[in-house]
């Protein structure tokens, strides 16, 4: 018999978070599942956030605050792992919420012995209401088909807040506080390494706002391409003599590609050399037909040997395409 699971740490990292705070922090309170410790992370705040939480705090002793100096996201949420004390955790951004019953669902899976459950979310715009995905499947899987999922960007995202963990999964492992992007994709991958079986219930549980201030927006988008080829990298080179090194190197390709782009689109000319050395890079997986699927051997022939035409379709195609920051649907 399964001993029981006893209790889900929730991490909410909150910088200048005067606006959403409390609704978030509402949706955490108000769920179905009680048994939670909810540590909020004041991450060097200079509006009203401090006092916000103050007030909030004292409507629910389950709510730990943690102040401490501006170290971005990541720097947070690593604070807050080491204040995490129930069997599991998961974690959320301070404007966004949770629908009420999202962890009793999770824990319930957790309860039977699946160390990771998982959900998929809503994408909540002015505009609209977008599921991802939503179709009700449940899924089980061991850590290698959960991997290439998350590699490949198949099924579900790699997000850290939709996702209920055993806490024995982390142990040695924290966020890259020099990355900007797809820490929480690199995090995933050690931690899904680390697990033996993984569930997906694909309900949208969990509530993604949009929102312009964000700071994944707000990322200089040179920085930001550079650290997925930074994740895509270490990635690829942790899954060398595995069943996943194609799809992980050519996860590596494709973010060599939009770095290409980033480089090739900016108006400073020091990245010169950068744009040669990925074409060499490209080339020489060319070669080695190690480039998997259509659309990418077209844009590494584009690349390689016809760049000024590559340059011209992509100003095209960028203002008339529909990018999908979702779950990937290509083969």
């Amino acid at each position: 018999m399964k001993g029981k699971i006893m209790g889900l740490s929730v991490i909410v990292p909150v910088y200048n978070g005067e606006k959403y705070i409390e609704d978030c922090l509402n949706s955490i309170m108000n769920q179905t599942y009680k048994d939670l410790q909810i540590i909020v992370v004041n991450d060097g705040s200079t509006d009203n956030t401090k006092s916000i939480l103050s007030d909030i705090s004292k409507r629910d002793s389950r709510i730990q605050i943690i102040d401490k100096e501006n170290g971005g996201v990541s720097s947070a949420r690593n604070v807050g792992l080491e204040y995490a004390t129930k069997d599991c955790i998961t974690f959320v951004d301070d404007d966004d919420t949770v629908d009420l019953d999202m962890y009793e669902l999770l824990m319930n899976y957790i309860d039977e012995g699946y160390d990771i459950a998982h959900c998929g979310y809503k994408k909540i715009s002015k505009e609209k209401v977008k599921l991802v995905n939503g179709t009700g499947k449940i899924i089980i899987q061991n850590n290698i088909e959960a991997l290439e999922c998350l590699i490949s960007g198949k099924l579900f995202v790699g997000s850290l807040c939709n996702k209920v963990y055993k806490r024995s999964l982390f142990k040695d492992i924290k966020l890259d506080e020099t990355l900007k992007i797809n820490e929480d994709v690199l995090m995933n991958y050690q931690v899904f390494k680390n697990s033996k079986k993984t569930i997906f219930i694909d309900e949208a549980k969990y509530n993604y706002f949009e929102r312009n201030e964000s700071s994944c927006k707000n990322t200089n988008s040179i920085k930001k391409w550079e650290d997925c080829l930074k994740v895509a990298k270490i990635i690829s080179y942790d899954c060398k003599e595995t069943s996943l090194y194609d799809i992980a190197l050519n996860k590596y390709i494709r973010s060599l590609m939009v770095l290409y782009r980033a480089y090739y689109y900016s108006k400073n000319t020091n990245y010169k050399k950068d744009l040669k050395n990925i074409r060499k890079q490209l080339n020489l997986f060319y070669k080695n037909k190690n480039i998997m699927g259509r659309k990418n051997k077209i844009t590494s022939i584009l690349i390689m040997y016809l760049p000024h035409i590559y340059g011209l379709f992509y100003r095209v195609y960028d203002k008339i395409r529909i990018p999908n920051w979702d779950v990937n649907t290509e083969d």
